[in-house]
């Protein structure tokens, strides 16, 4: 019997859209293991219209990317946003 592929799915980098979720790890997250050899997305892809709208692939290791827009239904990206705001009104206050 042979084996099934697993499809890998992945939210995207958030911090470098281009890098490869599976090298850098998905949405606010480091990767768990080394996956992917400094992978990245195809550049044509952010020339197109509406880039943070489409799904993608790695060229290197082939993890599907979930659309960059994800983000927002993300709840550690909100987190991590509150931190932002609250180091901006901390700073502001002083």
């Amino acid at each position: 019997m042979s084996a099934v592929p697993r499809l890998r799915i992945s939210r995207p980098c958030y911090d470098k859209v281009r890098r490869c979720p599976g090298w850098a790890g998905g949405g606010t997250r480091y990767a768990k293991r080394d996956r992917c050899d400094n992978g990245s997305l195809p550049w044509e892809m952010f020339e197109k219209r509406l880039w943070k709208w489409r799904f993608n692939r790695c060229t290197t290791c082939g993890v599907f990317v979930l659309p960059y827009m994800v983000r927002w239904l993300d709840w550690r990206f909100w987190g991590w946003k509150l931190d932002d705001v609250k180091a901006w009104l901390r700073e502001r206050a002083s």
